[in-house]
């Protein structure tokens, strides 16, 4: 009777363990998941940021070929452009300055101002 109950409470305290080593396992994949995500979110947002820097370093040099050509993007209106998760909006007619908005799931993640025109060679 004796070996009978110590192998009944071997057997639940087993089956315990087991329970917490499951729970553990799947608050730890969620963690994974959640990084996983957060990853890839970086990895576009660094991307994105290259991309942006690129777009004002060419918007710097003096070109005859319309924006949208020139960037493959995309013309909402007259000030506003959009290439992938990147807003370009235009604060004048003159595009002279302006800022990228690079978005994420409908959230705005960064914003670069930029100003155009002549560079101040401050060395010369």
């Amino acid at each position: 009777m004796k070996h009978t109950q110590r192998s009944f409470s071997f057997l639940m305290e087993f089956v315990i363990i087991l329970f917490f080593f499951a729970l553990a396992a799947t608050i730890c994949a969620g963690f994974l998941l959640k990084a996983k995500e957060k990853e890839a979110t970086a990895i576009t947002l660094q991307h994105d940021l290259l991309q942006a820097q690129s777009i004002i370093e060419e918007l710097q040099i003096a070109s005859d070929v319309p924006f949208e050509q020139r960037f493959d993007s995309i013309k909402k209106d007259e000030l506003n452009y959009q290439k992938g998760n990147m807003k370009i909006i235009f604060n004048d007619k003159a595009l002279s300055s302006g800022k990228i908005q690079l978005w994420h799931e409908d959230v705005i993640l960064c914003e670069i101002p930029f100003v155009l025109g002549e560079i101040y060679h401050a060395y010369e």
